[in-house]
């Protein structure tokens, strides 16, 4: 299990939120703050 703010989730739970916001990302929707800083340093659209 994972723990986030003293709630223990299960790995499942937390590849499948984590996969939302990779998909939301990857989309170009507009992620809340504290998730914009795992994205910070990469690029959809590379050059």
């Amino acid at each position: 299990p994972i723990s986030d703010a003293g709630v223990l989730h299960d790995r499942a739970s937390y590849r499948y939120f984590w996969q939302l916001l990779e998909r939301a990302h990857q989309t170009g929707s507009t992620l809340p703050p504290q998730a914009q800083a795992w994205f910070a340093n990469t690029d959809i659209n590379p050059t």
